[in-house]
């Protein structure tokens, strides 16, 4: 379920920058001009860049229901933490 407490991107990256003990972009390009670069510059179809987007969404439903089954969200920065251990765990991005 979507968490409301999950932080906006530039937040995001800041938490797991920190928490890798790596040093977090400060530079950033609009969505609008990242979709226009050519696909030899970024690697990535624009198509596959349509995820990138500044929406929340009203999770007040989701809520509700997960309050009815007894369900609660974990600490959003904990969790992300532990996902980006993960995927250093298991090298992700790297070619084997």
């Amino acid at each position: 379920m979507l968490d409301p407490a999950t932080p906006e991107l530039p937040a995001l990256i800041a938490l797991l920058a920190d928490h890798l003990g790596v040093r977090a972009p400060r530079l950033r390009v609009p969505v609008g001009v990242v979709r226009r670069l050519p696909r030899a510059l970024t690697g990535a179809d624009p198509e596959t860049l349509s995820f990138l987007s500044e929406d929340r969404y009203d999770t007040a439903s989701a809520d509700r229901l997960a309050t009815t089954a007894g369900l609660s969200h974990p600490p959003v920065a904990d969790a992300l933490r532990r996902w980006a251990d993960r995927l250093v765990a298991d090298d992700f991005g790297h070619n084997s």
